[in-house]
């Protein structure tokens, strides 16, 4: 019997660290980019608007981005557990399904298309 050849693996050049942070494809980058340029839109506006008037914006403490910051760290950690309790409920659920509907073709079938021949009475 003739030894039957693999066909070549497909081997592609590993891309630098560099290249690393431009490659587009299967990233979120160019999902987001609109509200990174739309958010850089609006500090810039916010700072010129600051200069034109002469505005002292070193007055503002840091402490109420801090506790906003740690209040939505809490609450995505929250989500995140809960999205994550779900899809383990799923998996188990899903699991279970799968290997109880397995053994269905060999289980008798419950309920026959054809009449009893002798009824109990």
């Amino acid at each position: 019997m003739p030894v039957r050849e693999r066909p070549p693996m497909i081997v592609r050049p590993r891309p630098t660290f560099l290249q690393l942070f431009f490659i587009m494809r299967g990233s979120v980058v160019p999902r987001i980019l609109p509200q990174i340029f739309g958010f850089a839109i609006y500090s810039a506006v916010i700072l010129a608007l600051a200069r034109w008037f002469e505005l002292d914006l070193g007055v503002f403490n840091i402490t109420p981005f801090g506790l906003v910051g740690v209040t939505l760290s809490i609450y995505l950690s929250f989500r995140n557990n809960a999205a994550y309790d779900r899809w383990w409920e799923a998996r188990k659920l899903w699991g279970t399904w799968s290997s109880k509907s397995a053994i269905w073709p060999a289980q008798p079938p419950v309920l026959s298309l054809t009449a009893p021949s002798s009824a109990p009475c």
